[in-house]
């Protein structure tokens, strides 16, 4: 039989520090209200309409940093810029806005 003392301690870590650091939940965790959260990492602080347009804001902006003549680095940087957008709009959650204590209304 495994040793489950350190699996433990994490679980009582978890346990005692109720609201977690950006967002993130532990594995198998089970909120306040009962609710397991077995697959979910991050809770989502997006709404959809958000989320829509982050990736069409995402997506335009990739596009325009190859169509419009820039120097190298800054083509790359618009590009990681506009991706990151297009990330954040497909997993909905945004860290700056968990920094913030953004939340879904539910």
């Amino acid at each position: 039989m495994p040793d489950l003392a350190g699996v433990k301690k994490i679980e009582s870590f978890w346990l005692r520090h109720g609201s977690c650091i950006g967002g993130l939940r532990p594995p198998n965790h089970i909120d306040q209200k009962g609710t397991s959260m077995s697959t979910l990492f991050f809770q989502k602080n997006l709404p959809v309409w958000e989320r829509s347009l982050r990736t069409i804001v995402g997506l335009a902006v990739v596009i325009g940093a190859f169509l419009v003549p820039l120097e190298p680095w800054l083509k790359w940087a618009l590009a990681a810029s506009g991706a990151s957008f297009v990330a954040m709009g497909f997993i909905g959650f945004c860290p700056m806005c968990a920094m913030a204590g953004r939340k879904l209304k539910s």
